[in-house]
């Protein structure tokens, strides 16, 4: 079972409140806003989150963006 209490969530307002069915079998939408799809990104957020157990400080590396230059470093966007 999944745990449905809501504990952290990506927000990225850029991308606007349109729905996106992410499991069409079950008809389950979200808002473009809540949907990372920068592979890298979603895969630095898990990592912190497996590496310190805690949601503390996703939201501040959610966003963060790439910089090609910096070898994957981040720059603050902003």
């Amino acid at each position: 079972m999944v745990d449905s209490v809501l504990r952290w969530e990506y927000d990225d307002p850029t991308r606007g409140d349109g729905g996106i069915c992410i499991w069409p079998d079950m008809d389950m939408k979200c808002k473009r806003r809540n949907l990372c799809t920068v592979v890298e990104k979603v895969v630095r957020i898990a990592k912190q989150f497996f590496e310190t157990g805690s949601y503390e400080g996703l939201t501040e590396l959610s966003l963060r963006v790439l910089d090609p230059t910096s070898e994957g470093q981040h720059r603050t966007t902003g």
